[in-house]
């Protein structure tokens, strides 16, 4: 690829706008899932005990490991209102920390935010150190809370299941009856060229149809490992839920190795890459990126932040990760503006009118599908190539981080 002369204004922004990008749980150790059914809104808590403080009080008792949330609501005036309270905490004889984490669940009525913000103030019970954390309510709603995956009643954490364990989802569309349910395996995932216009044979999977039960959720009990998506119809988002023989991991390297390939300098095809990658193909793609163990470490957690966003909000008949949308969020971040037209979407980094403002465009391209009969491609204009590889070394060299 041929760099050209990049607008400095644009390099800037590159650097600069992700550290404004900020998601609602981007503090280090506490994690949230909403599910917004009718009236009420549910967040689930959890914190991993080895985020937090594990000591003994005193010689006889046991240890200890915990975290307080306060919960209230932040007002015009920004000042906390407090209405409640959760412990987490686990104790055992034992010096050794567990493994699984620790949750809570807290249920507000979406009402009582009409003109406020749901606010969080946490602290680790050992060292009282407080972080704080808001949330507008309906936002949240619109774009983060449709689904619950629930495993033998119990909410489950993250999007990592088992296979050969049933699971059932519960929408907050009660209208929904019927979802499509993509099975993709992991050495199908090889994403798309960023710079090159030709068409690549796109991941193989297949496709069934799932009905809701007379207790109004969707049974769910995957057979092998993979990446599964769940769509309501062709014009709604999906969700995407990866399967693996353990689960309990909160990070499995058979799905954090494929959208790493973005960052990669090494030409990749489907014969050249592992059949299931493990931990070790994972480290060693990470350490080929960042070019030291230190460098990798500083990237991967915006990295994966903006994989997660784009699962989230772009996954339709592909994860997130795959589309071009998803792959455009990852590597550029949030656009500064959004423009829509009939069959054509663009993002705009910078002011508009600017001669250095990036116009990156999508358009609505037809496919042979009577699920999905459309989807957006991304327009590979000569500026999205100019800023390509200023993009990606500014990731590989450590620059973009939120």
């Amino acid at each position: 690829m041929i760099l050209k002369k990049i607008s400095p204004w644009f390099l800037f922004q590159v650097l600069s706008l992700p550290f404004l990008a900020q998601s609602f749980n981007e503090a280090p150790n506490l994690k949230l899932q909403t599910f917004c059914f009718n009236d009420s809104i549910y967040l689930l808590c959890t914190v991993r005990p080895s985020d937090l403080v594990y000591k003994r009080l005193s010689e006889r008792e046991s240890f200890i490991c915990g975290m307080r949330i306060r919960y209230g609501y932040t007002d015009k005036t920004s000042d906390f209102n407090f209405l409640g309270e959760s412990v987490l905490s686990y104790q055992n004889p034992s010096s050794v920390k567990p493994s699984n984490p620790l949750s809570a669940i807290l249920k507000f009525p979406k009402n009582q935010f009409l003109k406020s913000r749901l606010s969080l103030q946490y602290a680790d019970l050992h060292t009282g150190k407080e972080q704080g954390l808001q949330l507008d309510v309906y936002d949240l709603c619109e774009s983060r809370a449709t689904y619950k995956i629930t495993q033998s009643n119990s909410w489950v954490q993250g999007l990592h299941l088992n296979f050969n364990t049933s699971y059932e989802i519960q929408l907050a569309d009660t209208a929904v009856t019927t979802m499509e349910l993509l099975e993709y395996r992991y050495w199908n995932l090889l994403p798309k060229p960023m710079d090159d216009i030709s068409i690549t044979e796109e991941p193989h999977y297949r496709s069934q149809f799932i009905q809701k039960d007379q207790t109004g959720h969707f049974r769910f009990k995957p057979e092998a490992e993979g990446v599964y998506v769940f769509r309501r119809n062709a014009q709604s988002k999906g969700i995407v839920v990866y399967v693996s023989g353990n689960a309990q991991h909160w990070n499995m390297a058979s799905d954090l190795f494929w959208p790493a390939l973005y960052l990669s300098e090494t030409e990749y095809s489907s014969t050249s890459i592992p059949d299931n990658p493990h931990k070790k193909d994972l480290d060693s793609l990470w350490l080929h990126i960042g070019k030291s163990k230190v460098l990798a470490r500083k990237i991967l957690k915006s990295f994966y932040r903006r994989v997660s966003v784009a699962n989230q909000k772009y996954t339709e008949e592909l994860p997130g990760f795959l589309t071009d949308k998803g792959m455009v969020y990852i590597l550029f971040g949030k656009p500064t503006q959004t423009i829509l037209y009939t069959d054509e979407e663009t993002w705009i980094y910078g002011p508009l009118g600017s001669p250095s403002t990036l116009r990156i465009s999508f358009s609505l391209k037809s496919k042979f599908s009577m699920w999905n009969p459309k989807h957006w491609v991304l327009n590979r204009s000569q500026q999205y190539h100019d800023v390509l590889e200023s993009v990606t070394e500014a990731w590989r060299s450590g620059k973009i981080l939120e």
